[in-house]
């Protein structure tokens, strides 16, 4: 994908579903610069993916491939001893949680006291503590 779409010289009024497979791909899955590319509006990208199954396959297939790439970036830079990729990947990595990794969250009152849960049941507005 270059930082810039693509664009035809003159607007394709209803490309059709290879223009648009196309367009995903070089794309990566950005509908926004495959809309640009076609010279369509990405709404009506949007709605034309929307209805076909086979243009939604290509869009799921060119996103799960990006997260890929950026899983395989961030292995690499993590062998590489990038302590934020490290870190990053530690907080993140459900395996890495079940190790102990991850922040801790915890829940008190007010000045640290016990935290107080109110009930209400019922329109009638009566409270059990």
């Amino acid at each position: 994908m270059t930082d810039k779409p693509i664009h035809t010289k003159t607007p394709l009024r209803r490309p059709s579903v290879v223009q648009i497979e196309d367009a995903i791909r070089k794309s990566a899955g950005n509908v926004t610069y495959a809309a640009k590319a076609l010279g369509v509006g990405r709404t009506a990208l949007h709605a034309r993916i929307a209805n076909s199954p086979q243009l939604q396959q290509v869009l799921r297939e060119e996103r799960e491939s990006l997260v890929d790439m950026a899983e395989s970036a961030l292995r690499a830079e993590v062998l590489d001893r990038n302590m934020t990729a490290v870190i990053w990947t530690l907080k993140a990595s459900p395996e890495a949680k079940r190790r102990g990794w991850g922040e801790r969250q915890e829940h008190t009152g007010a000045n640290g006291g016990p935290v107080t849960i109110n009930m209400t049941w019922g329109d009638n507005g009566d409270v059990n503590d």
